[in-house]
This record gives structure tokens, sequence and C-alpha cells, in this order.
């Protein structure tokens, strides 16, 4: 996604005012992504979507598995309010995961939710 331009937020701030929208949000498991998926679900009040410490350890194994060249993680850390065994557990990982990488498994969960 990278950092939500002014019309996003524009778009997400009016989409957000009707009582019945429920955000919820992925982003990229890494210490950039953390730091705008907390500005998002902070601002918006936003749930995480298959964005806590399982789903990253998850996303971890499966490129483990299918041999895919492991990203390291770099750039200064960030809390996880949401889930801090997140934070915890890709500071231990040290590997930074996209949303790429997992994309297969979120459109399952869209799939299964209509």
């Amino acid at each position: 996604m990278g950092n939500p331009t002014t019309v996003t937020l524009a778009l997400l701030d009016a989409v957000m005012e009707s009582p019945d929208v429920r955000l919820l949000y992925h982003g990229d498991f890494d210490w950039p992504g953390i730091a705008i998926a907390d500005r998002i679900m902070r601002r918006y009040h936003a749930q995480p979507w298959q964005f806590m410490a399982a789903d990253y350890r998850w996303a971890v194994a499966q490129a483990t598995e299918r041999g895919t060249p492991q990203q390291p993680l770099t750039g200064r850390a960030s809390e996880t309010p949401w889930d801090p065994a997140l934070s915890s557990a890709m500071a231990e990982t040290a590997t930074a995961i996209h949303e790429e990488a997992v994309i297969g498994r979120l459109l399952d969960d869209l799939r299964r939710r209509r």
C-alpha cells in the first residue's frame, strides 16, 4: 500500500463517516508497513486482518517452505499495540514479508467472507 496519500485518507475519512462501515487492515510485515498500519488502525479504529503474530509466523514458514529468498527486516522497529507478540516475532525472525507473498491467503479469505 505504501504511505496513504491525501486523496486516500480523504476517501477513507468519507467512507468511515458511516456507522455501518468496519475497516479491516492488512499491510506489509516490515517496519515501515507496521508504522503505516499503526497510523491507519489508530485513525480509523481499524481491526487487523491476517496481521497478527500467528499470520506473520505462517508467512515466514511458507516463504521458507517455498524457498523464497529471505528479505531482511531493516529500519526502525515499531510496536504493534494490536498484537505485541507481532513486533517481538518480527524482531526475533528479522524477515520482511510483503503482501504479495500472502495474496493467495488474503484472496481465499475474501472468497470465504462472501
